[in-house]
């Protein structure tokens, strides 16, 4: 589709588990099983779900920092992987692409190398690619991208120590907008700091979205951040997608269970206004061993013995709005 950036088609990622002497793969973690979704040109796409239930995995696959177990990844109509063909694309063209798709790392602290100058790692990847000719001119345009997002371009000098947790997350950004990419792979870039940093942060993103024409995948495990954040969202639980809808029609309107649980107990700004709890039982079962039938039978109030047997399709319910779940009408009748 032409104005989609993003195509991902039956993406898988699993990770071996090796035990003994000699290292056999004695079974696998099923961290991403199955997720099929795009991303529009100019979208914001958010993926939200507990911690571990694959987000990350899925942002990573899409860069190609991991190879997927199995699937179709597309940027742009070029074919990064297409596992049923063999197709895979080239480490060459995979280099000229990297400066296409960047990442936001979720943790501001350690993913800014303290040997480094601002300076040095603003510019890196512009130094990496030969795209400035001296040193002067990395410093230049690396003060240039400090200014951008919001920090004076005199702390290229500075290293990463001197600055607090929002404006490292700042040169963060400026990192990964030094190469003028088209898609950004957020990584939950707001998780790490204090609340009141965290609405400048986004802000900044948003404005940096509109001047620059950028696309993001938008990583979150805060429900309201990714409430005024995003056009679109997945819900994901273990590995899966279980509901995938604009955001709009998600949040006034959610159909899964799982869904229904995880708005219920977000908390709301207004005290006084009391919200009755879907709360969900159990624990989440292992990623190296899911249940048969639909993975959220074992945690699901309305499970009935089909659900046990057979995993369920994600199934367009209504207009854009897909679900995953045998008995979704029933349930939304009730």
């Amino acid at each position: 589709m032409e104005n989609h950036l993003v195509e991902v088609e039956g993406l898988k990622k699993y990770f071996p588990i090796k035990e003994g002497v000699f290292s056999r793969t004695v079974g696998y973690v099923k961290a991403v099983d199955d997720v099929s979704f795009s991303i529009k040109k100019g979208e914001i796409f958010g993926l939200v779900g507990e911690s571990g239930c694959g987000k990350t995995t899925v942002g990573r696959t899409l860069l190609s920092l991991l190879e997927p177990t199995e699937g179709l990844v597309k940027f742009e109509q070029e074919t990064l992987y297409n596992t049923e063909t063999g197709e895979k694309i080239k480490k060459s063209d995979l280099q000229k692409l990297r400066k296409e798709m960047q990442i936001i790392f979720q943790d501001p602290y350690a993913s800014l190398d303290p040997r480094m100058n601002v300076g040095m790692i603003v510019s890196e990847g512009l130094r990496k690619h030969k795209l400035v000719k001296s040193k002067k001119e990395a410093v230049d345009k690396s003060k240039e991208l400090l200014e951008l997002c919001g920090l004076e371009g005199g702390n290229v000098h500075k290293y990463p120590h001197e600055f607090s947790g929002g404006q490292r997350q700042r040169i963060g950004i400026a990192r990964a907008l030094a190469l003028e990419p088209k898609f950004l792979v957020a990584d939950e870039p707001i998780a790490a700091l204090d609340v009141s940093i965290q609405a400048q942060v986004l802000r900044l993103m948003s404005n940096l979205k509109d001047r620059l024409g950028l696309t993001y995948l938008f990583i979150s495990h805060d429900l309201s951040v990714i409430r005024y954040f995003c056009d679109r969202v997945a819900v994901m639980y273990l590995g899966s997608f279980v509901e995938k809808a604009s955001t709009k029609k998600l949040y006034h309107n959610p159909l899964h269970p799982y869904t229904k649980s995880l708005l219920s107990a977000a908390p709301k700004s207004d005290p006084a206004v009391k919200k009755k709890r879907k709360v969900i039982k159990g624990d989440v079962p292992s990623p190296a061993d899911p249940p048969e039938g639909c993975k959220f039978h074992t945690r699901c109030t309305y499970a009935e013995e089909h659900c046990k047997k057979e995993r369920p399709v994600l199934r367009e319910v209504q207009p854009e709005h897909y679900v995953s779940c045998h008995f979704v009408e029933k349930i939304n009748s009730l």
